[in-house]
C-alpha cells in the first residue's frame, strides 16, 4: 500500500457476532462472570482446586472457568461459583429502556 491509498476497515456493530459467536450477549456475560471468579480467587490467593472445593465443582471445571474458557457452562453455574466465593450477584431489569430492543449488560460494582 502506498501513502496515497486509503486504508478501509469495514465491520459491523458486533465483533463477536462477526467471529461466529452464536450468542454474543451471553458470551459477554459469561466472560464477565469468569473474569470476576478469577479476580476474586486471585485476590484471596485461591487455586482452582480451592475454588472447586468451596463451590462443590470439579477442579478441572474451575481451571477452565478461571482461564475464561466458559463454553459448555451455564450462566447460572457461574453465578453459583461466585456466590460460593462470597460475592453477591444481582440481576436488574429495566422494563422500558426507550429502545426498540433491549440490551444485555453486565457490570461489577466495586465497594473497595
Amino acid at each position: 500500500m502506498t501513502d496515497d491509498e486509503d486504508l478501509t476497515i469495514s465491520g459491523g456493530d458486533d465483533f463477536l457476532a462477526e467471529q461466529g459467536i452464536a450468542d454474543p450477549a451471553e458470551f459477554r456475560v459469561k466472560s464477565h462472570l469468569c473474569h470476576e471468579i478469577a479476580t476474586i480467587a486471585e485476590r484471596r490467593g485461591l487455586t482452582p482446586a480451592d475454588v472447586a472445593k468451596l463451590a462443590g465443582e470439579a477442579e478441572q471445571d474451575l481451571d477452565r472457568i478461571m482461564n475464561h474458557r466458559h463454553d459448555g457452562y451455564e450462566v447460572w453455574r457461574l453465578i453459583k461459583v461466585l456466590t460460593a466465593l462470597g460475592a453477591d450477584v444481582g440481576i436488574h431489569v429495566l422494563p422500558d429502556s426507550g429502545r426498540d430492543r433491549g440490551i444485555v449488560l453486565s457490570e461489577t460494582i466495586r465497594t473497595d
